[in-house]
C-alpha cells in the first residue's frame, strides 16, 4: 500500500536463486559483470579489495566536517551474503560501463523491459511517500524516474546513493551520467567547498 525504502532488493536477489538455480553473486557475475567486462566489480570483500576501496567521509552538518569512516559495510552480514541492493563494491570505470549498457539497449535487457522499468510503477499513496525524496521524480522497477524534473528528459532513470553517488540513464538522448564523491549526507557541503 505504501512505498518506503527497504531491503526489497535483498528478497529479488534471493528470488534470482530460487529462478536461476545459481548463487546470487555467480548470476550477477556471469549475466552483468562479464557481458559488461566489469572485472573489478565484485561482491566478495577481501583484503585486496579492501586496499583497493577508496576513503569515505561522513559529514557533519553541526561542524561542517567530514570525518573518515572505516571501511566497512553494514549490509554485509556474512561472507556467505550478498546483497542485491548494497553489496556491490565497484570503481568509476565499471560503473559506466554498466550505465552505457542500459543506455544502449539489448546489452543487458531489451529496450523494451528498459522502457518498462523507467515507467511510474506507485500508486498515489506511494508516490506522496516517494516523491518528498526525489521531488520530480517516481519510482519504475528498481529505479528512479523523471515524471516532471527539469532537470532531463521524462524517461530519464537511476539512482543514487548515501555517498553522493548519481548515476543517471537517458535512453531517447543515449546519454549516461556517473558522479561518484565518497562524503555521506553531505553532497551540498561538497557544491559549497568546491571539492
Amino acid at each position: 500500500d505504501r512505498w518506503e525504502y527497504s531491503l526489497c532488493h535483498d528478497v529479488l536477489a534471493a528470488f534470482v536463486e530460487v529462478v536461476s538455480g545459481e548463487k546470487f553473486y555467480d548470476y550477477v557475475k556471469k549475466n552483468i559483470y562479464d557481458v559488461c567486462g566489469m572485472s573489478s566489480t565484485t561482491m566478495t570483500v577481501t583484503d585486496d579489495v579492501l586496499d583497493r576501496i577508496c576513503s569515505q567521509y561522513m559529514f557533519n552538518a553541526a561542524t561542517d566536517t567530514a570525518s573518515l569512516m572505516a571501511k566497512e559495510n553494514p549490509y554485509i552480514f556474512t561472507s556467505n551474503y550478498h546483497s542485491g541492493g548494497a553489496g556491490m563494491i565497484s570503481c568509476a570505470e565499471d560503473y559506466i560501463k554498466f550505465a552505457a549498457a542500459m543506455a544502449n539497449g539489448e546489452t543487458l535487457l531489451k529496450k523494451e523491459t528498459i522502457a518498462l522499468m523507467s515507467q511510474d510503477h506507485l500508486t498515489p499513496e506511494q508516490f506522496a511517500d516517494f516523491s518528498p525524496m526525489k521531488p520530480g521524480y517516481t519510482y519504475g522497477l528498481g529505479v528512479r524516474t523523471n515524471v516532471s524534473s527539469d532537470f532531463s528528459e521524462k524517461g530519464e532513470f537511476g539512482w543514487d546513493g548515501l555517498p553522493g553517488n548519481y548515476f543517471m540513464v537517458d535512453p531517447e538522448e543515449d546519454l549516461i551520467l556517473v558522479f561518484l564523491q565518497h562524503v555521506a549526507e553531505g553532497p551540498d557541503w561538497i557544491l559549497r567547498n568546491k571539492y
